[in-house]
């Protein structure tokens, strides 16, 4: 895969995951609630003991248990400071109710729910029941914690407040969005002219969703006022739905006509309703704080839009969907504006109870192997193992009772998975009491063939048991409460394999349906599984010739215990796709001096620690005094690489050298939500006092350098830099590639230096000049002779 942007080439790369990174209850915790302080980096986050959850229901409340819950800007906003926080973030979830307190006549234990609330990032919320709607059957948890919010808050302003009418005119900003995506459906039910903005990135989005390139304009500049003043002809806008803030504002309002209602939903720029109405005559402003501050009130949009949803006039924006332990990634992306939709932080459950677990090639190797430890150590009582031959497998039988004897019961059945009909009838036969809890799809087949000489014969046994047995699985349990959907892939997927074209094909299908499957909040995870050290199964196929051939690319055997071992991590990371195999670093680096690497592994192999590294996350020491031990030019460039490093955290990027010294903080993509954060940051790094406006006071890495150098050190001389001395030797040492060094001969002799307090050793070396007494030049000179003399 390549990618090109900006006429440069990008590929992917893989990286090590860390098997503890998220966030983790206390283990004697029963239930939590994310931990939100405002005024910190977004990553600093946990998940408290929250034990006030337990207390008694009061009359007319319900006890819901969390399955997941929709993120608002108001969550984002708080968190960073913007605006006051008012209430427990988190305002809608969906989930199942656990309990009901005296006087609840609409709700009973088990049912499946949305809900307004406060608290949403929780292991469980109180709500009082008027909050609360039973979800529809088809929906997931996380698509339903999108809903409650945009499309309460949207029906409240469009129809309570704004009153809207057919043939009005409507203006939506931001409208690629939760709450924009919610009006433009809500505006066309009403038979209203649309007129939207968005970033020009998001303009796809909208002209999807049928809105004409006329209508479509930036949200980033005001050229939406001169292209909608040209559009309307001497009309005017009847209703603005407003999320921007400043001169957006008054462009808007100079676009509508007598009668217009301007509705504010933002939080951070609301203007004062008199002072609109002197400036423009005619014209009504509304600022919603919450359409849910009454619970009669918010029964009665449930009860209005509910009937829309069932009969599709509107239907749940598309969503993001995040594990509620990685919700900082999360609350990232709702902070650089790169999502669409709705962002919404799912809550998996543990595998255990008395849900049916179902493996397809469950008696096979890995899914026999998959079967005994779902049962020993997860939990599982109750197991479906499918396969083609079922009990006339081998070893199926034994399989059954040494199962059965560790007190789980266990059907195995025999049934074609490619075919639809079979599938829905095998999903039938599982008993209402013992519901489908997960699916782990580890069935496969090898047809080892040339691509040049591969035939449709070939592709379709690979694919059948592959592509077709997960794209039923997938269409029949997307509207199950499923725990894990698990789907056994391969290397050769985002590697290739020589000989396994139709392979590699059909497992990288497996991983983009993990993708999409996690992205829409259903629980995915795509394992791309390296060489088992089974004897049956995909990796019994392979001959001594096949198995040689993949351990020179580096991949080791993985003993049984140890990819179990990564599956039962795997499925609480928050990503859809993993690869998952043991690596020979030995062979890798070999690889890699011989050019043979697979690009995709480089970064696993250099010797090198990235500058991103050092800059964003390297900073937890004494900053003040680790600079003071430096040279001025020294100590600015060390000044200089951790603003590049926060400046690439917050915006998502990989290399620092995408941030030149001299380009204002803006034209990187820097707007004010991510300056905050990057002041928030380095004010922790510095211990300085950092004004709000800082990053905009000074507006470039060299400036900002320069000024937090001098509140730093405000008594520092300044100290004139000449072509020999120390500090810039150091600088100019510091800058060559490691690699060089080991190859010039000169690594070790570093390192010894580096590691060593005594005086500089006086015996010069065989060329004559000491490391730290030579000039540039001679230092140059000083490498080049010893790489000539280096075998």
């Amino acid at each position: 895969q390549l990618l090109v942007r900006d006429s440069q080439l990008f590929v992917p790369h893989l990286q090590r995951t860390v098997t503890d990174q998220g966030l983790v209850p206390a283990a004697e915790t029963r239930h939590w609630r994310l931990d939100l302080a405002t005024g910190a980096d977004l990553e600093k986050r946990r998940l408290a003991d929250c034990p006030e959850l337990e207390r008694p229901l009061n009359e007319g409340e319900i006890r819901i248990e969390v399955r997941a819950a929709g993120v608002n800007f108001y969550d984002l906003a708080s968190i960073l400071g913007l605006i006051e926080q008012e209430h427990e973030l988190g305002s809608e979830a969906a989930g199942v109710v656990i309990d009901v307190g005296p006087g609840v006549n609409g709700f009973a234990v088990d049912d499946r729910v949305m809900a307004i609330t406060e608290g949403a990032f929780s292991s469980s919320v109180i709500v009082e029941q008027r909050r609360a709607a039973k979800m529809p059957e088809s929906w997931s948890f996380a698509r339903a914690a999108g809903v409650p919010v945009v499309f309460l808050t949207v029906y409240h302003a469009l129809v309570h407040i704004g009153k809207l009418r057919p043939g009005e005119k409507i203006l939506i900003h931001a409208a690629a969005g939760g709450i924009g995506q919610a009006a433009i459906q809500l505006a066309r039910y009403c038979g209203a002219e649309l007129f939207v903005t968005a970033h020009p990135n998001k303009w796809q989005v909208l002209r999807d969703l049928g809105i004409d390139d006329d209508h479509i304009a930036s949200s980033r500049d005001l050229e939406f006022v001169s292209q909608f003043r040209q559009v309307l002809g001497g009309g005017g806008i009847d209703l603005v739905l407003n999320s921007l803030t400043g001169e957006f504002i008054d462009g808007s309002m100079s676009l509508m006509g007598a009668g217009g209602r301007f509705i504010e939903l933002g939080k951070t720029d609301i203007r004062d309703p008199e002072a609109v109405n002197a400036q423009y005559p005619g014209l009504s402003y509304h600022f919603i704080r919450r359409p849910d501050e009454d619970n009669d009130h918010v029964a009665k949009l449930f009860s209005a839009l509910l009937p829309l949803f069932a009969d599709n006039s509107l239907v749940p924006v598309p969503i993001s969907a995040y594990g509620m332990r990685n919700a900082p990634a999360a609350l990232r992306l709702m902070q650089q504006g790169r999502h669409t939709g709705k962002i919404v932080l799912t809550v998996p459950e543990p595998l255990g109870g008395e849900g049916t677990v179902m493996i397809t090639g469950g008696t096979g190797a890995l899914g026999s192997l998959l079967a005994r430890h779902l049962v020993k150590e997860c939990g599982a009582r109750h197991l479906l193992l499918v396969s083609r031959s079922g009990l006339k497998a081998a070893g199926a039988s034994q399989l059954q009772q040494d199962l059965e004897a560790e007190v789980a019961s266990v059907t195995v059945a025999a049934c074609d998975l490619s075919d639809f009909g079979a599938v829905q009838r095998l999903l039938e036969t599982i008993p209402p009491e013992q519901p489908l809890a997960a699916v782990y799809h580890t069935a496969g087949i090898l047809a080892n063939a040339t691509v040049a000489n591969l035939t449709p014969e070939e592709f379709a046994p690979v694919f059948s048991s592959k592509v077709d047995t997960a794209w039923n699985l997938h269409l029949l349990t997307r509207h199950l409460d499923l725990k894990a959907f698990v789907l056994y892939s391969s290397p050769a997927a985002t590697f290739g394999n020589p000989g396994q074209g139709n392979y590699a094909a059909a497992n990288a299908f497996l991983d983009v349906l993990a993708q999409q499957r996690y992205r829409q909040g259903l629980p995915a995870t795509a394992m791309g599984w390296g060489l088992w050290q089974v004897s049956a199964g995909t990796s019994g196929a392979l001959t001594d010739t096949d198995v040689a051939r993949v351990l020179r690319t580096g991949m080791a055997l993985m003993p049984p215990e140890h990819g179990l071992a990564m599956l039962d991590a795997a499925v609480t990371l928050p990503y859809g796709v993993l690869s998952a195999t043991p690596l020979n670093l030995q062979v890798l680096r070999k690889n890699a001096q011989q050019g043979i690497l697979h690009p995709y592994l480089q970064r696993l192999v250099s010797a090198q620690v990235s500058r991103q590294g050092q800059g964003a996350e390297g900073f937890n020491r004494d900053l003040r005094k680790e600079l003071s031990a430096l040279e001025p030019s020294a100590r600015s460039n060390h000044l200089r690489t951790l603003i590049e490093g926060f400046v690439c955290t917050v915006l998502g990027l990989d290399d620092q050298a995408q941030i030149p010294a001299d380009q204002p903080f803006s034209d990187s993509g820097l707007d004010s939500l991510m300056a905050l954060e990057l002041r928030n940051r380095l004010s922790r790094a510095t211990g300085l006092q950092l004004t709000a406006t800082v990053i905009f006071d000074f507006p470039t890495p060299e400036v900002l350098t320069s000024y937090l150098g001098d509140q730093l050190f405000p008594d520092a001389e300044e100290v004139e830099s000449t072509g020999d001395n120390d500090a810039q030797i150091r600088e100019l040492i510091s800058s060559i590639d490691v690699s060089s060094l080991r190859q010039a001969g000169l690594l070790d002799t570093l390192l010894a230096l580096a590691n060593t307090t005594s005086e500089p050793v006086e015996e010069p070396n065989p060329n004559g000049k000491h490391i730290l007494t030579a000039n540039a030049d001679e230092l140059i000179q000083l490498a080049m002779a010893s790489a000539e003399e280096t075998p």
